[in-house]
Order: structure tokens, then sequence, then C-alpha cells
């Protein structure tokens, strides 16, 4: 099984004019709007039984960790913007996703998963380009600092992908629910 942890992001108006700006892009690839989401550790091709070890983890790292709500804000692009490959949507959460990043991350580890190269820096990939186009981000100047919307997220969850030509599909294995602030 392709496993990783996640937060899902609904479809807010304030996406829509970047992600119909990437669908025209040549070689571009969009996500669907109902599988946006923000990464907060890849664990990769695991066996099953392994499963229940990370619902476990999963339930652990968020076990104190109240719902809270984020600001997408801004795009931006990895590497740089002289040769984009990944244009995301900046995320504001007050450092609560790398906080569950690090715990998720520590948990991973302690069940033989392999380490992050690079840091955790939270995002919502809206693009993956087959080849950089090294000016696309003069296209989305005006977008930058621009709040896009806010979302408030209540869970965390261990999802599967499965690739295919027409994109990866996702489900969910486990969700586990944020505690609600408002009891």
């Amino acid at each position: 099984m392709r496993l990783f942890f996640a937060v899902d992001v609904p479809m807010v108006p304030g996406l829509s004019p970047a992600l119909d700006r990437l669908k025209a892009v040549q070689g571009a690839k969009v996500p669907s709007a109902d599988s946006l989401h923000i990464t907060l550790k890849f664990i990769g091709d695991v066996d099953a039984d392994i499963v229940p070890s990370l619902t476990d983890a999963l339930e652990r790292s968020v076990a104190d960790i109240p719902s809270f709500t984020m600001t997408l804000r801004s795009i931006g692009c990895f590497p740089d913007a002289s040769r984009p490959r990944v244009v995301w949507a900046g995320v504001e959460d007050g450092g609560v996703m790398k906080m569950i990043a690090d715990r998720l991350e520590e948990e991973a580890c302690g069940l033989g998963i392999a380490a992050e190269k690079r840091g955790f820096r939270p995002h919502l990939t809206l693009a993956r380009l087959r080849q950089p186009v090294p000016s696309l981000m003069n296209r989305f100047e005006d977008l930058s600092g621009v709040e896009m919307g806010k979302v408030k997220v209540t869970d965390v969850k261990l999802k599967s992908s499965i690739l295919t030509p027409s994109g990866p599909r996702h489900s969910v294995i486990h969700s586990s629910i944020l505690d609600d602030v408002d009891k």
C-alpha cells in the first residue's frame, strides 16, 4: 500500500482563479477539487500489516490537538521561481500542522519508516509541472499575499494513494478527529 498522512482541504472560492490559470499551462497536472490535501508525512509503499500501527501513531500524534483554522494565502513554487516544478498555496496556521507533522515523523521513524530529508513546510499543492516553466510565477504576481480562504481543520487522515494514468486516486484508511474546543 502507498500511504500518507494528510489534512483534506475543501475547495474554497479563492483557489479557483489560481487553479483555472494552472489548468491552462501546458504540462501542468492540477488536482481535482475533491483531492486537495496537505501532506503531513509521506510514508510510501508499505505492507498492509503496518496499518494498525500507523493508525495508533496518528491517534497519539493528535490526541491533545484541538481543531484549528488555517488560512490559505499567496502562491509559491518549489524548487524556485526560475524552475518551478510544484506550484503551491501557502498555509498559515500558527505552527499547528508543523507540530503534528513533527510528531508523525517521530512516530513513523519509530516504526522503521525513513525520515524526510527536507523539513516540513505546510503547503497546498495546486499543480505539478512536467517541465519547468521559467516565467510561470509572473502570471501569479497579483495573488502574492492574497488570502484565498480559511479552512477549519477538524481531523487528520491516514490515506492510501493508487497511481493511475489519469492521476492518483486517494482513499481514507483512518480519520483521527481533533478535539472540539467548542464542547
